[in-house]
């Protein structure tokens, strides 16, 4: 078992900070206010894991082959909860829920020496598929706001945590009649995005006309290396990437 320990100094005790306010019409700026919300039960995540692997040699290991599957579950999972705007904050940190993390690592070797000449070859890929087990009981999901428009991350039972939650659209408009047939946002006109109404209640609204459009992990990642040497001369390239992430 391991643990993440990254929680912030004092993470568990509410903090004060200078803060303005306003006394008799006059900006007084020298009071203290809450900064933080307390949380005394906040504590570590957890990680169990689990780990086999192969590791195979052939011909003096001039052929190299490793392979590794894993499977990894964090517990009381360190998240910034959105909490009711009357508490005085809109968010607080918690430990909530639980998150898998799957996934294969390969990596294949071919190398020779030929005299004073040597050279080796590795290729390697991984997979990793991400999933949110569970919430906090009472919490379905938890939505945090993006840096642009009207993005959203999610996290949900059954996604990869932190997925993009967001509008789609179909087109944009080409006249007011179009407008005026399809459901639109106020003030929509011709040139503006044609948005889906995705629970089909003849209105857009963009707190609940939403869908997963992918997340940030990639589908697997690859890379190769590349040595030569030569008596007292050597040489190195290396290639890595990483392919099937959606980027917002």
């Amino acid at each position: 078992m391991t643990g993440n320990f990254q929680i912030p100094n004092y993470g568990s005790i509410g903090l004060l900070g200078f803060d303005d306010y306003v006394l008799g019409g006059t900006i007084v700026n020298s009071g203290l206010s809450p900064s933080t919300p307390s949380n005394p039960n906040l504590s570590w995540e957890r990680t169990n894991s689990f780990d086999v692997g192969l590791d195979f040699g052939l011909l003096s290991d001039a052929i190299f082959l490793e392979f590794d599957y894993y499977v990894a579950n964090t517990t009381d999972l360190l998240l910034n909860v959105p909490v009711p705007m009357s508490s005085g904050f809109t968010t607080e940190l918690r430990n909530i829920g639980e998150v898998e993390n799957r996934g294969v690592e390969l990596s294949l070797t071919l190398q020779d020496r030929i005299g004073d000449f040597g050279w080796a070859i590795t290729g390697n890929f991984a997979r990793n598929q991400n999933e949110v087990i569970s919430l906090a009981d009472g919490v379905p999901q938890i939505l945090t706001a993006g840096g642009t428009g009207v993005t959203l991350w999610i996290t949900k039972p059954g996604e990869p945590i932190g997925s993009y939650f967001n509008p789609i659209y179909d087109g944009v408009f080409n006249n007011q009649a179009e407008i005026d047939a399809y459901p639109h946002v106020a003030n929509a006109k011709p040139g503006d995005f044609r948005f889906i109404d995705v629970n089909e209640d003849g209105k857009i609204d963009f707190a609940t006309d939403r869908v997963i459009q992918g997340n940030y992990f990639p589908d697997y990642t690859y890379g190769a290396t590349l040595n030569l040497t030569y008596k007292g001369l050597d040489f190195s390239a290396a290639l890595q990437g990483a392919q099937g992430q959606e980027i917002m």
